[in-house]
């Protein structure tokens, strides 16, 4: 079975941008350059997980309780940015 990684993105002023799931982490966080804010990334943090379920599991947990900037939430059909407090804010 092979292991999942969980990656956390920072700015260079220890700012958390993303939080994500990957088998292979690197071909994720070079995806995520490409992205608008993906000029801001400075740092990468990666945490192996032995499952898709436990890394799944530990993701949730983490946005929920780290709020990274630039993470969404899929909520009923819709995604949503999630606001600093867990609310879901602006549909996009």
């Amino acid at each position: 079975m092979p292991k999942r990684a969980l990656y956390r993105l920072y700015g260079s002023m220890a700012e958390l941008l993303y939080i994500g799931v990957g088998i292979v982490p690197e071909y994720r966080v070079r995806s995520h350059r490409r992205k608008p804010w993906g000029h801001l990334i400075a740092r990468v943090e990666i945490e192996w997980y032995p499952s898709d379920r436990a890394a799944a599991v530990a993701e949730k947990q983490a946005i929920r309780a780290e709020r990274p900037i630039h993470n969404r939430m899929r909520y009923r059909g819709g995604t949503f940015l999630l606001n600093r407090d867990g609310t879901l804010g602006q549909e996009i």
